[in-house]
């Protein structure tokens, strides 16, 4: 987020441009974290994904979905600072976009 403070002269103008750009804020502009969109699950299969944190994420929200299987973590594939790993449970083909807390 980039703020213009030039024009700003007074506290009431400062209080106008901070709530404008406030307003506007992304789970990017607020958390460590990095979004995934439009990953697309095979059915029974597992999906990879580069990790962008460099550290394994501690939490992890499914913000979109287009098909109606269960994805979450695994077991089996534990994730690392390189890689993260979801599995599609179903028996649909899966797209989803997620987010990734650090």
């Amino acid at each position: 987020m980039i703020f213009s403070f030039n024009w700003v002269d007074t506290v009431d103008k400062l209080k106008r441009e901070l709530a404008l750009g406030l307003n506007f804020l992304s789970f990017e502009d607020n958390f460590n974290c990095f979004t995934v969109r439009n990953k697309k699950i095979k059915a029974g299969q597992v999906g990879v994904i580069t990790n962008k944190l460099e550290t394994k994420p501690s939490k992890y929200v499914i913000v979109d979905q287009l098909g109606g299987s269960v994805v979450a973590r695994t077991e089996d594939n534990p994730w690392t600072p390189r890689q993260i790993f979801l599995k599609n449970y179903g028996t649909e083909d899966v797209t989803v976009s997620i987010v990734f807390f650090k």
